[in-house]
């Protein structure tokens, strides 16, 4: 299973995996909201019920195989799922930040997630770089602001604790929600037998979210 969008990577993985919970979703490109933004809009108040949404890029110019533009587009949070208004003004903005980029955006993705509440620790974990650190896992990580985004945005004093774990030597890791979040990661590994970005938060029930691979 090789990776694809944000998107399509998350909906593929969603069977197979087990160790990771991935949030209520919803995808639709650019073009199923011109023809349609209000049923779109619609579905959206029906699938997350009141529940505070983030609207996330999802195109075929970041995050595979042939790509890596992580940041390059925009990602609203905070958005009131039943506000029309809000929704369509955030879902207009995404799309606002693929014409700069991108020269025919029909096809794009938008990708509709559930805001994670109650978060005790958010990150990323890498698997390797293939510059000499391919035997440890890295973990960025957050455990202080309770926010999703600090450590992909880089924009907080609290984002740069960083956890090596040594791959042989793992079972040797004390602490119980780093072996959690390690034998979730290699889950997926056995999926994709390439160097990861694993995007993950854990709420305050020691759950693990996944929110990206690539």
């Amino acid at each position: 299973m090789l990776l694809g969008t944000k998107a399509d990577t998350l909906i593929n993985s969603k069977n197979k995996i087990k160790e990771f919970i991935i949030p209520k979703s919803y995808v639709f490109t650019v073009n199923n909201w011109i023809n349609n933004s209000k049923l779109i809009e619609k579905n959206i108040k029906s699938i997350f019920k009141k529940r505070k949404i983030i609207l996330r890029s999802s195109t075929t110019f970041e995050d595979t195989n042939l790509h890596s533009a992580a940041g390059a587009f925009d990602s609203i949070l905070n958005v009131n799922s039943s506000n029309k208004k809000e929704v369509k003004r955030s879902i207009e903005k995404v799309i606002k930040s693929y014409k700069k980029k991108i020269r025919n955006i029909s096809n794009q993705q938008i990708l509709v997630q559930e805001m994670m509440l109650g978060i005790k620790m958010s990150g990323v974990i890498f698997t390797g770089d293939n510059s000499g650190y391919n035997n440890y896992y890295t973990i960025n990580y957050d455990d202080v602001t309770g926010r999703t985004d600090t450590v992909t945005s880089g924009n907080s004093v609290y984002s740069n604790k960083t956890l090596y774990v040594y791959k042989t030597k793992k079972k040797f890791l004390r602490s119980s929600r780093f072996k959690k979040l390690i034998k979730a990661t290699k889950e997926i590994e056995n999926y994709f037998p390439f160097p990861l970005d694993i995007e993950f938060c854990m709420n305050k029930k020691n759950k693990f979210y996944l929110f990206q691979i690539r």
